[in-house]
């Protein structure tokens, strides 16, 4: 499957003329995924004609990582781990499209914690954000 996928860019960039840059994920000889970005660069000779490419090949599986850390930061609450609102959004926005195009049904359900401040003024943050915690692992 690595081989057929690795293959595909290079054909791409052979039937377009020019170089390339792509990154795919392969499987490493001990098992473990990469991600791994490629530069291409075709070779022609002095009639035009391809003879061949060159690449550099890197491996960018810590700059993936990082990209999906910011991605979890970006759309994960770091107390509860669920969703925020800019996931919520974009979610809620996609099912009902889904909904409306008669893909499937919609439901929404709103949960609100009653006198949830005062757990806080009263207990302090430490006991407020175990409560969420728990709140959130009974959700999920």
């Amino acid at each position: 499957d690595d081989l057929a996928r690795a293959r595909q860019p290079f054909q791409r960039a052979m039937q377009s003329g020019a170089g390339k840059t792509f990154a795919i994920p392969l499987q490493r000889a001990d098992g473990s995924l990469g991600y791994f970005e490629a530069t291409v660069s075709l070779i022609h000779d002095l009639q035009g004609e391809l003879r061949g490419y060159r690449g550099i090949v890197r491996d960018v599986s810590d700059q993936i990582a990082y990209q999906q850390q910011l991605l979890e930061m970006a759309y994960r609450d770091p107390l509860t781990g669920l969703g925020n609102r800019k996931a919520f959004d974009e979610q809620l926005g996609q099912a009902l499209l889904r909904a409306g195009s008669g893909g499937s049904e919609l439901a929404l359900l709103y949960l609100d914690l009653d006198r949830f401040k005062e757990v806080n003024d009263r207990f302090g943050h430490d006991i407020g954000d175990a409560l969420l915690r728990t709140v959130a692992e009974r959700v999920r």
